[in-house]
């Protein structure tokens, strides 16, 4: 059974074509596009490649959503919707 995850900031839609930036530790970045945001986190929609198949849950990585600044973020969930996207939670520290 998968557990629930308890959400303390309300969701909303990303609008049309914002991006997720994830800046990896070797100054790579891996970039998305945003289905939804919060003020407590976002979530991000990715290719499957080599870069964004390291990321998983608990690992901390800089962020960028959108015009903001980059921010620590932590990855939440990760679920693989077929064999070529991730879906990506994110929780901003």
């Amino acid at each position: 059974m998968s557990e629930k995850i308890k959400r303390k900031h309300t969701r909303f839609p990303s609008d049309p074509n914002t991006l997720v930036r994830i800046k990896l530790n070797d100054g790579t970045e891996v970039v998305g596009l945003a289905f939804s945001e919060a003020y407590g986190g976002c979530g991000g929609a990715f290719i499957k490649n080599p870069n964004s198949s390291k990321l998983q849950v608990d690992d901390v990585y800089e962020v960028k959503v959108g015009d903001i600044d980059f921010l620590s973020a932590k990855i939440r969930w990760v679920k693989l919707l077929d064999e070529n996207i991730l879906k990506i939670g994110f929780q901003i520290d």
